[in-house]
């Protein structure tokens, strides 16, 4: 993080003086309504998304993966349209910012946030999109077609970014039976990492046994 953004989350701080405590309560409220409260409160004292990202010590740090083609499980030639994708896992530490009221939040991890179902991170991603919202922008999982798209990246590798294993994943030979830091192998062709192995990763559909079953329903869901 920089230091511009710390100065930021200082300001903003300052500007709310004996009122910090109290915002910061309402955001750590599980009730999502509460938490959008806090949000509306911050917004009425000049805030833009940015400065309450910074707020809840939480950065956007993404990655542009381009427009293009490529073949879904080598087997049918998919055209999949251009987006924004999280860099790495969510950390423990992210997790925390957005979901400051979860048992066990580790707000100082760089570990990826494991143990969590796909309607808990329906949740995160409601109260994400509340703070975005104000400049149009959706967070969402990907699709299981556009995840596959973003971990080629464009290559022809066995993994992501590497037909080495030890170079871009920890897995059983290696991980220690544990989760690791994210970002410490070598990223892929776009600059994601942890694409495989470390941990399981959710995507937004339902899974299908048929490649043909998840390109029709990826293109029913087609992005606009």
């Amino acid at each position: 993080m920089s230091e511009g953004k710390n100065e930021k989350s200082t300001d903003l701080s300052t500007k709310l003086g004996n009122l910090a405590p109290r915002v910061r309560e309402m955001l750590a409220s599980p009730e999502n309504e509460v938490f959008e409260q806090g949000i509306e409160f911050l917004r009425s004292h000049d805030a833009s998304t940015e400065d309450i990202l910074e707020f809840i010590g939480l950065g956007l740090d993404t990655v542009y993966i381009p427009k293009g083609k490529f073949s879904f499980q080598d087997k049918i030639r998919t055209l999949v349209g251009d987006f924004w994708m999280w860099r790495t896992p969510i950390t423990e530490a992210q997790w925390a910012a957005v979901m400051p009221h979860w048992e066990n939040a580790n707000p100082s991890s760089d570990l990826p946030q494991a143990r969590v179902s796909w309607d808990d991170i329906q949740v995160f991603l409601e109260r994400l999109n509340i703070i975005l919202a104000e400049d149009g922008m959706v967070a969402d999982l990907p699709h299981e077609v556009e995840w596959e798209y973003a971990a080629r990246a464009g290559q022809n590798f066995k993994y992501s970014g590497s037909n080495d294993p030890d170079e871009v994943a920890w897995y059983g030979a290696n991980s220690g039976g544990r989760t690791h830091p994210v970002a410490q192998k070598k990223p892929n062709g776009w600059g994601l990492y942890d694409m495989s192995g470390n941990v399981w990763e959710w995507c937004k559909n339902v899974y299908h046994e048929e490649v043909e079953k998840v390109i029709e329903d990826f293109k029913a869901m087609i992005r606009t």
